[in-house]
């Protein structure tokens, strides 16, 4: 019988190194060309969304490590691929104060149902907004741990979103990153009045 992605156990990819290390190497290549500077960035940050979903699914994309509880018990087709730390974070954070590779580290997923999703995403869009893993918490969402098969207790999700934390907290001081985080804020905020 075969089983469904979202419902085998976890078993690590066993090239994940080498795909974030190709993901380092060709984001920083952008920059090694010629060519107008507002061209490149815009080049980057279109790949560096692209590298976060290539690394968040290096496991497969229903058979991550990180899964919910409700997502194990649902259908494939009510199931969402959701990266517990947003993309436009990690960007930001490789912008102020992470190397690439530390930030692209900090890749992960979580397989959550739609509902689930959908009050993962209003949590981003509120001003205070909670960060990573505790937007998790905050919506009361348990998550499992497929390697161990057994759930993510609050203390471990505090420990995985220590480093996530911490970079930001330090990015907000680095160049313009307050300015550039309160742009990211009214965009989200903006996002919210168009729907």
């Amino acid at each position: 019988m075969n089983i469904l992605p979202h419902k085998r156990p976890y078993v690590t990819s066993s090239n994940y190194d080498k795909r974030l290390m190709l993901a380092v190497r060709a984001l920083e290549a952008i920059y090694q060309i010629d060519g107008p500077l507002d061209l490149k960035r815009e080049l980057r940050e279109k790949l560096f969304r692209t590298v976060v979903w290539s690394l968040t699914e290096s496991d497969g994309k229903y058979s991550t490590r990180y899964r919910s509880k409700l997502a194990l018990q649902a259908r494939k087709g009510d199931l969402q691929h959701e990266h517990v730390f947003p993309s436009d974070d990690l960007y930001f954070l490789s912008r102020h104060g992470l190397s690439l590779k530390d930030a692209l580290s900090l890749c992960s997923a979580c397989i959550v149902t739609e509902e689930e999703h959908s009050r993962l995403t209003a949590r981003d869009r509120l001003a205070e907004r909670p960060l990573g893993w505790k937007r998790y918490q905050s919506t009361g969402i348990e998550v499992i741990d497929m390697l161990e098969n057994r759930p993510i207790t609050p203390q471990e999700m505090e420990a995985l979103n220590l480093p996530y934390e911490e970079a930001m907290r330090h990015a907000r001081f680095c160049g313009d990153g307050e300015v550039e985080l309160e742009r990211m804020i009214r965009a989200k905020e903006n996002d919210v009045k168009k729907v």
